[in-house]
């Protein structure tokens, strides 16, 4: 297991106005050193953390889709793991779109002004979509994997999850809270979009799902969606094959754009 480091966020201004002070975030990062690389931002699912060569094992290392001799990899754990961590967090209402602005002001704290790709699952697909919309240049590819950026408007059953905390900041991703129209909002995001669908997953209702491909289609017409068969839990990334194709498909294709 690579060690984690810390980076402190000396100002963390949430949505309910509340300013938090000196938060410190755990994060890994793998691969070439910072500033030498494209840099790839992977967002952990509600079931795992920061240990990428664990939880992304399928897709990250020695010539695989995401080959640690190519790009930079950050991975920052979502706070909230302590039972105190928790009850603060709850007492400031802090939500998924709280924590995409702290990974932000992370990265900039680690100089890192623009993502090359930015990858997540269920609840870090989740903050994947609230980064691209907090900053809509600064992204230049978005793959969210089993995640929709409005969860509990359009949720059918809820995940079970060992960290309840995880799962309330899950059902808290909405990208047009107190905003416009979710389509508007998704407009001005000019990262390309690749849509990682998982067939029979139980969370979203599929009449609401489908409706949401077909007018982010209309949108954003250069939008790629991809189907994964049915996965549970961490095996989405562990063992699936699939998910190294397609992703490599992906990054292949987005770097030959850039050269």
């Amino acid at each position: 297991m690579k060690p984690s480091k810390q980076v402190s966020v000396r100002i963390w201004p949430l949505q309910n106005n509340t300013i938090l002070k000196n938060q410190l975030l755990t994060y890994r990062m793998y691969g070439k050193q910072l500033g030498s690389a494209p840099v790839i931002v992977i967002n952990h699912a509600m079931h795992s953390d920061s240990d990428c060569l664990l939880h992304w094992e399928g897709i990250l290392g020695e010539k695989k889709a995401i080959d640690l001799d190519f790009y930079t990899v950050i991975c920052f754990d979502v706070p909230g793991k302590s039972t105190n961590e928790i009850t603060y967090y709850r007492k400031n209402n802090v939500k998924a779109r709280d924590i995409a602005v702290l990974f932000w002001l992370a990265l900039f704290e680690l100089g890192v002004e623009d993502i090359f790709a930015i990858i997540g699952a269920d609840l870090g697909g989740g903050i994947a979509w609230e980064m691209a919309t907090l900053f809509p240049k600064r992204i230049q590819n978005l793959l969210p994997i089993a995640a929709l950026p409005l969860v509990k408007d359009w949720l059918k059953n809820y995940p079970v999850v060992k960290n309840e905390w995880y799962k309330e900041l899950f059902l808290s991703v909405n990208i047009a809270e107190n905003r416009r129209k979710w389509n508007e909002v998704i407009q001005a995001v000019q990262a390309n979009l690749h849509i990682l669908c998982v067939q029979d997953l139980k969370f979203y209702n599929q009449e609401k799902e489908k409706q949401f491909y077909q007018q982010l289609k209309l949108i954003k017409p250069s939008t790629e969606f991809y189907t994964l068969d049915t996965l549970h839990n961490n095996q989405l990334i562990l063992e699936k094959e699939q998910v190294d194709k397609v992703v490599d498909k992906i990054l292949q294709k987005a770097l030959r754009k850039v050269a």
